[in-house]
């Protein structure tokens, strides 16, 4: 699947483009501040239902515009066409459809056209707290699993609907209650457990492949981190429940599970230089890329927004020839260097756009 063109209507700093692709490499560049990320988050947009930056739905409306519109036209991996629309408006309900039919929930879209973008904001995947591992995980099994999605919707409404009742001022405990939330997040919670497992174990080779296409200096892995290892979840849900009225909230369970990223059997958190923490996030991606592709049978679009910054020219140059392979299909790269991209794409083999101008 490729996109084709993309239609934006006052979505950030656009008010009113239309951009044509090629179905293979597509070079953004032009000065920081001209709307390149913006460009390549509108495509995030269409896979994923929201931006990529800002949660805040109205904050992508362009200044004192009352809506945003986008529209994407994809080839499909039959060779036929599908329309993907999204128009949001400051006081109406967001729409999403496929060639004119609207979704009923948005979740249905997830999967539709796989997407993996990889920005300098994804250092929060090292740098930040286990929510964003966890989320990440989520986001990436989700594109190939939509089940899985589902299972994870659930247990965050139940768990929330636990922590609200945990904070009851009143007093009162309906043990009735707390026993069958207890019982339907324990189902919920043991399949995203077993699915995170079942996807971890399965992508380190894969991961530790393309480390050492990048890179050949470090060894790395990735664990997985869950109190489900050792422990049943119904019975830590019964078992906490003195704990979490004390605390108001749920303090076992898979929303605590977390992915401890390794570098020569050392959190690279800790002891990986910028250059590092960048190898081992392109490695996940482009693992993504091919594990996605291995369940769908659809290549993801792959957004490369920022690839140069800290990295030297060998290990770009092994990145390039990464995903110059048949695995991966459309490409989008920005830059603020037109020299970096021409170099690595001769004019014949990428499509250059051109913000600037």
């Amino acid at each position: 699947m490729y996109l084709k063109s993309i239609y934006i209507n006052n979505f950030k700093n656009f008010k009113e483009s239309e951009f044509s692709f090629s179905e293979r490499i597509n070079c953004i560049i032009g000065p920081n501040g001209v709307g390149k990320t913006n460009l390549l988050d509108s495509i995030f947009y269409l896979s994923f239902c929201k931006s990529c930056f800002n949660n805040i739905d109205i904050a992508n409306i362009n200044f004192d515009e009352k809506y945003f519109a986008l529209q994407g036209t994809y080839t499909n991996q039959n060779g036929d066409t599908d329309i993907f629309h999204c128009a949001l408006s400051k006081d109406k309900k967001k729409i999403f459809k496929k060639n004119d039919k609207q979704y009923e929930r948005l979740s249905d879209h997830i999967g539709q056209v796989p997407l993996i973008m990889i920005t300098p904001y994804d250092i929060l995947l090292i740098n930040g707290g286990a929510d964003e591992r966890r989320k990440y995980f989520d986001a990436f099994i989700s594109q190939f699993d939509n089940d899985y999605l589902v299972t994870v919707i659930n247990f965050n409404k139940l768990l929330a609907d636990r922590n609200k009742l945990l904070k009851n001022e009143t007093g009162e405990f309906d043990a009735d209650l707390f026993s069958v939330l207890n019982e339907r997040m324990a189902y919920f919670g043991e399949k995203v457990y077993r699915k995170r497992k079942e996807v971890l174990e399965n992508i380190i080779p894969i991961f530790q492949k393309y480390y050492k296409q990048i890179s050949e200096n470090e060894t790395v892995s990735i664990i997985y981190e869950s109190q489900l290892h050792k422990n049943n979840l119904l019975t830590m849900f019964e078992n906490s429940i003195e704990r979490d009225k004390i605390m108001g909230y749920t303090s076992a369970g898979t929303h605590r599970d977390d992915f401890t990223f390794l570098m020569n059997d050392n959190p690279v958190k800790n002891f990986g230089s910028q250059g590092q923490k960048k190898t081992f996030l392109l490695a996940l991606k482009f693992t993504q890329q091919e594990y996605t592709f291995s369940k769908t049978r659809v290549k993801p679009i792959l957004l490369l927004d920022d690839l140069f910054d800290k990295l030297d020219k060998s290990r770009v140059q092994q990145i390039i020839s990464v995903v110059s392979s048949e695995l991966f299909g459309q490409i989008f790269i920005s830059d603020t260097d037109k020299s970096n991209l021409s170099t690595l794409f001769p004019k014949e083999t990428a499509t250059i756009i051109d913000l600037s101008k």
